[in-house]
């Protein structure tokens, strides 16, 4: 059964929404909606299915000005769970690369609190 759903978008995310269509060859912006479900579903399900001690690979992309202290506090936060981490800004863009060891739990966790972050445009964890 297909249901159909209203919801809001910026302007810009809306663009970036018929952009993304365009560029995959979609037929319509519910099909890239679907396939970013299912993307976000499969992430998710990685990280549900870690049990204890456990790697990961985060890798995090926002606005370099509005990120960077959240993000430098988060890493304290967490600093005992944070291996190492890699950082560079490219067009104005922080990108974070951390690799992290801790139980799995803490890892979602972290995962979490990072995907509230509104001024993150991207938020990937790898769990293996």
């Amino acid at each position: 059964m297909t249901k159909i759903l209203s919801f809001s978008l910026t302007d810009e995310e809306a663009a970036e929404l018929e952009e993304l269509r365009e560029a995959m060859g979609m037929g319509s912006r519910s099909e890239v909606l679907r396939v970013a479900l299912a993307n976000l579903r499969a992430d998710k399900k990685s990280l549900e299915d870690a049990k204890g001690d456990t790697h990961a690979i985060m890798l995090l992309v926002g606005n370099r000005h509005a990120v960077d202290a959240k993000l430098h506090d988060l890493k304290h936060e967490y600093e005992k769970s944070v291996l190492t981490s890699m950082h560079n800004v490219l067009h104005e863009k922080c990108i974070e690369m951390w690799l992290l060891h801790d139980d799995a739990k803490r890892i979602a966790q972290l995962d979490a609190l990072l995907r509230k972050n509104r001024q993150l445009t991207t938020v990937k964890t790898i769990v293996f």
